[in-house]
């Protein structure tokens, strides 16, 4: 064996083991934060950009849940833009990739059910599309709420639609609301008692029956392609993407060190074209900062950097 290939198998062997304690790492973060975040220690009024904040315990609220709510009740919706801004400018998607309650949920159903990263291109180009018409949708449902408000009938559309549903759209359908606080409420507060008379009541109820089938399938896509929901459906992933294009720190790229070996592609749990970039940062909003294709890299073609 070369000294060359002996150097790389080393490295390659090194890189290997701190990707797994970087993955071990993130588990234990994403843990700490999924009890911290849940455990209605606050409330404290620091909206977080995340999925999953288990109302009514939550220990913060939710940036697009605060923004949704402000909008419809005539109020700027100030401090979840600032938040929203400072989060990803100073931080990047570090909230994504290391804390989101419902990314973490994903990365364990992607454990189990040995999910892939990667699926065809054309069909993952496609499916970006869902993101943004959710948030069209949710954002002129809230905008027309708003409307609805500033003529004094906001309340005769509660009545009709549902409190939740007017302030909150996208939560009323949302499937990490109802894991995270629809289901664990229900369970609490003893309904359904039973197996049958649950099924009853889901059967006869029209839009709880929608939400359930929303989360099997969003939950199946989860056990096929990893992050799925992170990719093609979650709002505010979208928003902090947007936004951390602009960040402090990133991730760039030193093409004169690669060697097209793909490691940063296949450790990417949201299938960024990593080995296709050219020199510089990295600034692909999908990345969610999880610094896998870092250090999965034995050829140092990969640093965390601030913007120069």
């Amino acid at each position: 064996m070369s000294k060359n290939v002996s150097e790389r198998f080393v490295s390659f062997n090194i890189n290997q083991r701190n990707y797994m304690i970087l993955r071990v790492l993130r588990f234990i973060v994403q843990l700490i934060f999924l009890f911290v975040v849940n455990l209605a220690l606050g409330p404290y009024p620091i909206p977080l950009p995340v999925l999953g904040l288990s109302a009514p315990w939550s220990t913060f609220p939710g940036t697009f849940e605060l923004l949704q709510i402000m909008i419809a009740l005539l109020i700027v919706p100030i401090v979840p833009i600032i938040t929203l801004i400072l989060s990803n400018i100073f931080l990047g998607r570090i909230f994504c990739g290391w804390a989101c309650p419902f990314g973490f949920a994903q990365d364990i159903v992607a454990i189990m059910s040995n999910a892939q990263r990667k699926i065809n291109p054309k069909t993952h180009a496609s499916l970006h599309k869902i993101r943004w018409v959710i948030l069209f949708l949710t954002l002129m449902f809230s905008f027309v709420f708003a409307y609805i408000n500033s003529r004094g009938l906001l309340g005769t559309y509660e009545t009709y639609l549902g409190r939740a549903f007017v302030l909150t759209p996208y939560n009323a359908f949302s499937p990490d609301t109802l894991i995270f606080s629809t289901i664990p409420l229900s369970i609490l507060l003893g309904f359904p008692s039973d197996v049958l008379k649950g099924a009853q009541y889901l059967a006869g109820n029209g839009i709880l029956l929608m939400r359930f089938v929303i989360m099997v399938v969003v939950v199946i896509g989860m056990a096929k392609v990893e992050r799925f929901w992170c990719r093609y459906g979650c709002p505010i992933g979208l928003l902090n993407g947007i936004v951390s294009k602009y960040s402090v720190f990133g991730i760039y790229k030193y093409p004169e060190r690669c060697d097209n070996c793909g490691a940063c592609n296949k450790g990417c749990p949201v299938q960024v074209d990593i080995e296709g970039a050219g020199l510089g940062r990295i600034d692909h909003f999908e990345c969610i900062s999880c610094m896998q294709c870092v250090l999965v890299c034995d050829r140092k073609a990969l640093k965390i950097t601030h913007r120069s």
